[in-house]
């Protein structure tokens, strides 16, 4: 059976991962310039450099959403993961926020370096107030396993567990947000800057549909995610 991804504006659908609390992507004043992505792999693939970082990659070389689709949502793609062919592609390049789609990076950062049998004491950075802020209600001074902190930030979605695993593996909110985009850059994500790990709105906080497929791609690869 061949796998796919889905990436919109809205929620993230991919082989048995689903994401909850996604509130959904809103539009950014900048958009990444598609012709300027496409020309970064086709250069690439020129120069003979891609072979070692693109060869398995679904790569969008232009859009394939005409005036007449269906597809309402501002950005959105459908890559096939079995030949990586790109399916469908609205808008793929174009930055927006991510919500909660966030917590995907923070997952695989929490997988891939983490270990998930540490035992965390949360700390008051955990402390949540925003109105409407999705939470797994931990409390200053429970302690958790890391495992536990993943099962908090991906069902319920907790902004709450997200801040106690960025807090654990880097010692603070901004030094994980670091850490999110260093693993970002290192994936091929150009168009992406993360300043939290639960994704909470924020102007510098934004993503992109093929960037989405980047990470998830990615995340895929470990078994405490897919």
């Amino acid at each position: 059976m061949k796998r796919k991804v889905f990436v919109t504006s809205g929620c993230i659908i991919l082989s048995a991962l689903f994401l909850t609390g996604c509130a959904g992507l809103h539009k950014l004043d900048n958009p990444y310039e598609f012709s300027e992505r496409t020309a970064l792999y086709q250069s690439a693939s020129v120069a003979g450099k891609s072979e070692t970082f693109a060869h398995d990659l679904c790569v969008v070389s232009k859009d394939t959403a005409d005036s007449d689709s269906s597809v309402t949502a501002e950005a959105a793609a459908v890559f096939d993961l079995s030949d990586n062919n790109v399916i469908f592609a609205k808008n793929p390049f174009e930055k927006l926020y991510p919500a909660s789609i966030t917590k995907t990076m923070t997952a695989l950062l929490a997988v891939k370096y983490g270990n998930l049998s540490d035992e965390v004491t949360v700390t008051k950075d955990a402390v949540i107030k925003e109105s409407g802020a999705s939470l797994c209600g931990i409390k200053p001074g429970d302690k958790l396993t890391m495992e536990q902190l993943l099962y908090g930030l991906m069902i319920p979605s907790g902004n709450d567990a997200g801040v106690a695993i960025a807090v654990n593996m880097a010692g603070s909110v901004d030094q994980f947000a670091q850490m999110m985009n260093d693993e970002a850059k290192k994936l091929g994500a150009t168009g992406t800057h993360f300043v939290n790990p639960h994704g909470l709105s924020d102007e510098d906080h934004y993503t992109t549909a093929y960037d989405l497929y980047l990470i998830f791609n990615e995340a895929l690869k470990y078994p405490g995610i897919s």
